[in-house]
């Protein structure tokens, strides 16, 4: 699998209904909203990969934020342009179970893998601009 073009059908298939919350979902920013499916989504095709959960400072509100720990200790945070000016307060390795508190977790999982899936399948990207911190 190539990761920069599963990173772009992802991209592509966010929506309202795979963000959290719906009510405030731009169109303008499609990746507000999507950080812990997203983050959920990529754990499965990269091995070794953690999620992390941080606490984000971002035009004064506090906005709880989730990316990944890459095995090599890079972090991968494609979802992180949905920030104006962010400051990281605090990260940490999270638990799996804490993503799943939410009773539509699973169900916004479900349509991401799908529609991710699908566009992989069908060859449907352009190209790749993954934020990759060291």
């Amino acid at each position: 699998m190539q990761i920069d073009r599963f990173i772009e059908c992802i991209k592509q298939s966010w929506s309202i209904d795979t963000a959290q919350p719906h009510s405030i979902w731009p169109v303008d920013k499609p990746s507000t909203g999507q950080c812990a499916v997203t983050s959920l989504l990529l754990m499965r095709y990269i091995p070794g990969a953690k999620m992390v959960r941080g606490t984000v400072l971002d035009e004064n509100q506090l906005i709880v934020h989730y990316w990944l720990l890459m095995p090599n200790g890079t972090e991968l945070d494609i979802t992180r342009d949905q920030f104006v000016d962010p400051h990281f307060l605090s990260k940490e390795v999270d638990p799996l179970e804490q993503y799943y508190r939410f009773s539509d977790t699973e169900r916004k999982l479900a349509l991401l893998t799908e529609r991710t899936l699908r566009a992989y399948e069908a060859g449907s990207i352009e190209n790749s601009n993954a934020e990759v911190v060291p």
